[in-house]
Order: C-alpha cells, then structure tokens, then sequence
C-alpha cells in the first residue's frame, strides 16, 4: 500500500461518514465497517496518482487552462497559479476574456449555477488583471446569467476606482472578523449597479448582525449599539424597496429575520415574533429548493427556547401555506408540518434537519 491508496481509504472513509450522519438525521455515525470495495478504492488511488502527476509538471509549461485547474486546486496551487497568470500578464489576461465569452450556453444554464472553473477565471480577471476590458467582459457574462458575477463586478469597480487597494486592507485589518466582512459589503454595495442593491443589501444587513453577536460575545457595548443600528437601517432600506426588489434574493426574508434578532436582543420579543410571522409571508424560494441562500432558523430557534411556542407554530404554519403557494415538494412540507405539531404538542424541533434533507 502506498500513499495513494492510504487516501483513497481516507477518502472513501469520510464520504461513508458523511452519508451516515445525513442518513441518522444528524446523530454521529459509529465507526463503519473495513472498506471492502476493491474497484472504487483503485479508481480513487489512481485518481490522486494523476492530481499528483498533474501537480509536478512545469508551471511555466502549462496552459491557461491548466493553470485554471491549478488555481482550483488545493495545497497552495492558487498562489503558484495567480504568480504564472500576472508574470504572463496581458496575453494571460486576453486568453481569460476569451474563455470567459465562450463559456457554453449549456454550462451557464445549469441549475447549480456554472462550474469551479468559470469560478477561478472570474477571480483571477479581478483580482490580477483590474482594468476596464475585464470589466466589461464580467459585463457581457451578466447579461447571459443575471446576477451571478455581480460580486466581482463590484469588487473590481472599487479597485478601479481606487476605494479597494493595499491602504483599505490595512485600515481594515485591526478589525474584527465580521467587521473586517461587514466593511467588505459596504463597499461592494456602494459600487454595485443598481439592479443587484437588494442583493447587497441582504449581505450587508447580515454581516451587520454577525458583527452585533460578535460585539455581544465579546460584551463590547459600544460596537454592539454601532453595529446594531447598521443592521437596523439597512433592513428597513430593504423593506423600503419595491415589492418586486424585495423578493429579489429573499430580500424582505432577510430583513425580517434581522429585525427580528435585532428585537429579540433588545429583549422586545413582541416585535420579534411580528417580524418572524412576516418573514414567512414573504414566500421565501428556498422553501421550493430554487437556488437562494439556505434559511437561517435561529429567530424560530430562540423564540422556541424562550417558550414562545404559539408563535414559532404560526410562523411554521404560514410556512407550510408558502411551501405550498410555491409548489414546494412534499417532503419540504411534510417537514414543516411535523416540526409545528411538535411545536404545538411541547416536543422539539432539530432545525439542522432542513439542511440533512435528502435531495
């Protein structure tokens, strides 16, 4: 046995593990027997052969897409790759452009969104090459999939615009995480276009609240009430969108469910459970799997600790009537109509269980 088939036991090992702790409904899985499957473990060591064959060759030999693949790769390879992509300069950056208009039509209409490689080619556009003709090239991918690149576009207006550079890294270093994050979002918000603002504004708000919990943890009362008061005006700006911005991106979801930790932590938990019971009437699309960032269940979690079961049953309640509306499948439903009977009969709920749902 060589180290090749050591990781391919690894390997097969934590996938086995994997599906019994989603199959156990989260309960931590005994160990599993002995790997017996002889071809699979030969396949996976060979496949980590090649990965190791493909690692030692020439970096300055390699393609552009060999050099994407290496970029995508664990174990330093994207630094090793980003180097090579800048010492190349613009012929590297003309040849990404070119990949990044053809990306076939079939690729960007997959559900799960386009593939690790359109991924890196992004990265590297931004951040390696900044410049007007990148730009422009993220420009014409947005308008054959709305929505997916506008993170980068964003970033890269900064730069271009001289707000993102060495100076704000080292402002924002000293700050905490989730501030160092929230400083992020408001900058990318600030030059996003203006049809992808509630999208912003939902990241925005969201980092804003991780950086009240994080002040709260760190019992900082200061940043707790600065932070807190963000959080608060960007979910209100949310809320003051239109109807049709608001169910961008679950935006109204989201800002109810800020709103209603922001209540919860001020002790007002007659405006938190409002705002609980709103977010549910906002029809959430991951209630029907549509791709969307998946629920947060911790305003329904702590309302539910502090014994506020009538109205975690309502919330769950209007849920179920969304599921529907949406045409959600039955196993969602079924679901949701399990955890409000538990809530209405004094069981418990395991929210993690939305997550461990087969698919």
């Amino acid at each position: 046995m060589d180290i090749f088939d050591l990781m391919a036991r690894v390997s097969l090992d934590q996938q086995r593990r994997w599906e019994a702790l989603t199959q156990g409904g989260g309960k931590k899985p005994e160990r599993p027997e002995p790997i017996a499957d002889a071809d699979e473990l030969k396949r996976l060591a060979e496949a980590h052969r090649k990965d190791a064959r493909f690692r030692a060759k020439d970096i300055a030999e390699m393609t552009i897409p060999q050099l994407l693949k290496l970029y995508s790769s664990s174990g330093g390879g994207d630094d090793a790759a980003t180097e090579e992509f800048e010492r190349r300069g613009d012929a590297a950056r003309d040849e990404l452009i070119r990949l990044l208009d053809n990306i076939p039509s079939s690729e960007l209409a997959r559900r799960e969104g386009p593939g690790p490689m359109t991924g890196a080619m992004m990265e590297v556009l931004t951040d390696s090459f900044p410049s007007k003709p990148v730009y422009q090239a993220l420009a014409r991918l947005d308008s054959r999939l709305p929505g997916y690149p506008i993170r980068n576009m964003a970033l890269l207006k900064a730069k271009l615009n001289g707000q993102h550079n060495d100076k704000w890294l080292a402002r924002n270093h000293g700050k905490s995480g989730a501030e160092q994050s929230l400083h992020l979002e408001e900058l990318l918000l600030a030059n996003a276009r203006p049809v992808h603002r509630a999208t912003f504004l939902v990241e925005t708000a969201r980092y804003a609240l991780e950086a009240v919990e994080e002040a709260r943890k760190s019992k900082n009362r200061k940043r707790e009430a600065a932070n807190r008061a963000k959080a608060t005006a960007y979910a209100q700006k949310i809320l003051a969108m239109s109807p049709a911005a608001q169910k961008s991106a679950d935006a109204a979801y989201w800002a109810h469910q800020t709103l209603g930790m922001i209540a919860l932590y001020q002790a007002k938990n007659a405006r938190a459970k409002q705002h609980l019971l709103a977010s549910a009437n906002a029809l959430p699309v991951w209630l029907a799997d549509a791709p969307a960032l998946p629920p947060d269940w911790s305003l329904a979690e702590e309302l539910l600790k502090q014994g506020e079961r009538e109205a975690v049953g309502a919330f769950l309640e209007s849920l179920e009537t969304a599921a529907a509306k949406l045409k959600a499948r039955s196993k969602n439903q079924a679901l949701l109509k399990r955890w409000r009977k538990a809530v209405e009969t004094g069981g418990s709920v395991n929210f993690m269980e939305w997550f461990l749902r087969r698919r």
